[in-house]
This record gives structure tokens, C-alpha cells and sequence, in this order.
């Protein structure tokens, strides 16, 4: 400290700009490595014009808290990615936290920082919880919802009734009319309105949860009146990311153009067009197919859509005009093949289990042999029915679980994924006849040269193979 005396500190601050004061080595109080510097800060505190000096601690105080949720109030985790939630938290510590209920398996909650985390387990929809924030002077609570979603799930096709190949009614015995919530349910809340932004409606679907644009762009929230707006495929992905201008239609920052596999989800093989279900997503246009983000591998031109007349997928000029139905969530996981080594693939996500040769071809050393079936529909349901492997009981498998070995970044023919045995440029058959309440001499098809899932002809020859739910 100087040894100045403290009337020098006062006349130097009045002729600091005169520099009648400035010692014969420069006067430079704004140098924080400089004894001018602490000479000066120090007269400032003793005048109280540093708020350092004056600053008195804040009184005591109750506490408050606060989790950062979506319009559904639910802090979203997914199965098997590790996540953290801290909440935002104020108050006179030390705080103490509670949590009320058991979190889903996988998940911890950490009384003394409020945090919820780990890798769930189980899928959970909107579970309810309320965390209670303790200090000595008051307590305060935050409800709230937690969901886990699966974004390996695939949902049921919704059909549920059975014809035979010349459309008239016929026992489900393994057809897909026969089976209920295969391979996966398939749920969805009512359209919700964001209670801020009241034009903005979303369709949850309540176990992949995927956030959904209850309307196509261009239709009027929230019964979705009037006529979609159709754009080509560079304008359909950037009218979906502009919803994330802040703060985001909804609230949501991650809009985008869903895959092939997540818009086909909401296919719903029902009884009337359009296939999906008008109840979650009123006034769907069905005289166009809608875009995807997925493009068709080894083209730079081309794009698939899904009609919600049909139920078909197909690649389209990325010129074409099509509708748009943008979604927000995470993007749905890739399925998971594992071979067993005795013939059978099992897909993890779905705990499907899927003949790896075609049917007829005999299997012997993690080789298939030659001899596929090539058969009408009827025949290919019955063939799959009776069907004996490892004591498990088979099927012919439904659209949606067919749909699952379609791989879309394959170039080449066949485009399914290369650990099953696959022939090029034929079509495999699955158990879901048409869906829209015509006469049903139609079922679904994988067409292996292009991707596509197609109606064909149930008189038609085409390959198959059975899958399994297990034991």
C-alpha cells in the first residue's frame, strides 16, 4: 500500500485529466498490474462508489424450481441413450430434493442436485411426477410429466379384417386380420393445441414419440381445413425446417421432413381412405402421396412419398409437387439384425424373429441353399401357418414387419438388408391385404429393386419368407 497520504488520493482523482498529479513515471491507473491501479480502486471503495464495497448478501429466501418440459409438460428420455435433466433452481441453500413415485427402470434421481438420469429401459408415456425442493426457509414443488419413448417400435397395421385371393371374406387363420398389436402398438393422443400458440396443433404418437404437425402444410389448425400446399422435394424439407425459427412452431426447434419409415408408420390398413387414422390426423388429402426425407440410393433425382390412397411407397422426381406432413422428435432407430446361426435372424427393437433364406431354400451352415417359393398369396399365408422351425410358431409377415428389411441406403438390387438371403428384382409378399374397404384382391409387397412397398395381385407369384414372435 502507498504511503501517500489519503488528501493526496483526493486532489489526484480531481487533476487525474489536468495530469498535474502524474508522478515522473507516468500516472496509469487503468492497469491493473500497477500500484496506481490499487491506490485508485481502494479511494473508491473508501468514497462507496464501488459496488463491490456496498453490495450487502441477499436476504434469506424460500426455494423455487422449475424442469425445462415440452406442451405436453414431459422431460423425454429414449431407451437406451443416456440422458440428463438438471432443473433451474433458486434459493438460500443448502436445498434438499424428493421426488414423488418410482421413475422408470433405468432412471435415478439425485436428492441432492434434483437431476434425473440414466438409460431407461421401458417404455413409459406421460407418467406423472412431482419434485419437492426443502431449505430452511420454505419448500417448493414442480409437477411434471417423464416419458421414455421407443424409437424401435413398430406399430400394428391397424388391419383387422381377412379375405381370400378373390377378395371375399375368409378366415384370418395367419393373415394379418388375425393378429393385434403386431409387431408393436400404435397409439396416438388427440390433436393438442399449444396453449400459448393457439393455431399450433400436434399429434403425439404416444410410444415412439414422435411429434407430429397434426395438419399438412398449408391446411388450417386444428381441424385442418382447406387444401394442402404441394411442393417439390428441396421446398417440402425447407418449409419443415423453418418451423424451427424461435421459438419454434409449438415450442419444438427440430422439425424436419420424416424418413420412409416414420411416415409409413401412420399408414392404417382401416376400412375407408384415407389409410390412416382421420380421428389423430382429420382431413388427410388422399389424392396425393406425401414426401419423405429418404432418398432413392443411387439417384440424385429422386425421393420417395407415401399415398395415403393405397398405402404405397415409390420413389418420385424430386421435381413432383407432393403434400408435406413435417414432425419433431428424434429420428427412429435403424433395426438391429442379429443372426442365430440356425437359419433364423432375430430383430432386437422388435424381438421379431425372420427366416434368413427365402422359404423353400434349405439352410445348412450359414448358407442358403437354392429352391425359393414363388407362389400366389393364399398359398404363401398357408405355407407360413404351417410352418415348422425351432418349434416356433410362424406367419406370414404383415406389412409393417416386412417393411422392416427394406434398406434405403442399398443402391444396388436387391434393397434389403444383406445378412438376409434376398432375390433381385422380385416381389415378396406379405399377410396385409389392401387396406380402404374395396374388394380385396390385392395384398402388400416388397418390390426388392426399387424399395417399394406396393399393392400386387394375390393371383401373383412372388416370393415370401415367415417370421415369428418367438416360442
Amino acid at each position: 500500500m502507498s504511503s501517500l497520504p489519503y488528501f493526496r488520493y483526493l486532489i489526484c482523482i480531481l487533476c487525474l485529466s489536468s495530469g498535474f498529479c502524474k508522478p515522473s513515471g507516468g500516472y496509469n491507473p487503468g492497469d491493473p498490474s500497477s500500484q496506481e491501479f490499487y491506490e485508485t480502486q481502494i479511494l473508491k471503495c473508501m468514497l462507496g462508489e464501488l459496488a463491490e464495497c456496498v453490495k450487502e448478501p441477499p436476504p434469506p429466501s424460500g426455494p423455487t424450481i422449475l424442469y425445462k418440459r415440452n406442451m405436453f409438460d414431459s422431460i423425454d428420455f429414449y431407451i437406451g441413450s443416456t440422458k440428463t435433466f438438471t432443473p433451474a433452481v433458486t434459493g438460500t441453500t443448502p436445498i434438499t430434493y424428493s421426488i414423488s413415485g418410482t421413475l422408470p427402470a433405468g432412471l435415478n434421481f439425485n436428492t441432492a442436485t434434483g437431476q434425473i438420469s440414466g438409460t431407461p429401459t421401458v417404455q413409459t408415456t406421460l407418467l406423472s411426477f412431482t419434485v419437492t425442493a426443502t431449505n430452511s426457509i420454505d419448500v417448493a414443488q414442480d409437477t411434471f410429466n417423464v416419458s421414455v419413448w421407443d424409437l424401435g417400435a413398430v406399430p400394428d397395421t391397424g388391419k383387422s379384417n381377412c379375405t381370400d385371393n378373390s377378395g371375399n371374406g375368409a378366415s384370418c387363420t395367419g393373415q394379418d386380420g388375425q393378429y393385434s398389436n403386431l409387431p408393436g402398438f400404435r397409439s396416438y393422443n388427440t390433436p393438442t393445441t399449444h396453449p400459448t400458440f393457439t393455431n399450433q396443433t400436434i399429434t403425439l404418437d404416444l410410444i415412439r414419440g414422435l411429434y407430429w404437425k397434426t395438419c399438412a402444410e398449408g391446411q388450417t389448425d386444428p381441424s385442418c381445413s382447406g387444401t394442402p400446399t404441394f411442393l417439390d422435394w428441396a421446398g417440402a424439407s425447407n418449409v419443415c425446417t423453418n418451423l424451427n425459427t424461435a421459438p419454434g412452431y409449438a415450442g419444438f426447434t427440430n422439425w424436419r421432413l420424416p424418413t420412409a419409415k416414420e411416415l409409413y408408420t401412420l399408414i392404417s390398413l382401416n376400412s375407408s381412405v384415407p389409410l390412416i387414422e382421420t380421428t389423430y390426423f382429420p382431413n388427410t388429402d388422399s389424392t396425393v402421396a406425401y414426401w419423405t426425407s429418404t432418398q432413392f440410393a443411387g439417384s440424385g433425382v429422386q425421393a420417395y412419398g407415401i399415398h395415403f390412397a393405397t398405402g404405397n411407397s415409390m420413389p418420385f422426381n424430386k421435381a413432383s409437387s407432393l403434400a408435406v406432413r413435417c414432425v419433431a422428435g428424434q429420428t427412429l432407430s435403424a433395426p438391429v439384425f442379429m443372426d442365430q446361426g440356425n437359419g433364423i435372424v432375430l430383430e432386437e427393437n422388435t424381438q421379431l424373429y425372420i427366416q434368413k433364406c427365402n422359404n423353400g431354400e434349405t439352410y445348412s451352415a450359414g448358407a442358403c441353399g437354392s429352391g425359393a417359393n414363388s407362389i400366389d398369396w393364399d398359398t404363401a399365408v398357408a405355407i407360413c401357418n404351417s410352418f415348422n422351425m425351432n418349434a416356433f410358431t410362424w406367419r406370414l409377415p404383415n406389412l409393417n414387419e416386412l417393411h422392416l428389411l427394406v434398406d434405403y441406403s442399398d443402391s444396388t438390387d436387391p434393397r434389403v438388408y444383406s445378412i438376409f438371403n434376398t432375390i433381385a428384382s422380385v416381389g415378396y409378399w406379405t399377410s396385409s391385404s389392401q387396406g380402404g374397404g374395396g374388394t380385396e384382391v390385392n395384398a402388400y409387397a416388397n418390390l426388392t429393386d426399387t424399395g417399394e412397398m406396393t399393392l400386387q395381385t394375390k393371383t401373383n407369384f412372388l416370393n415370401f419368407r415367415c417370421v415369428s414372435s418367438g416360442p
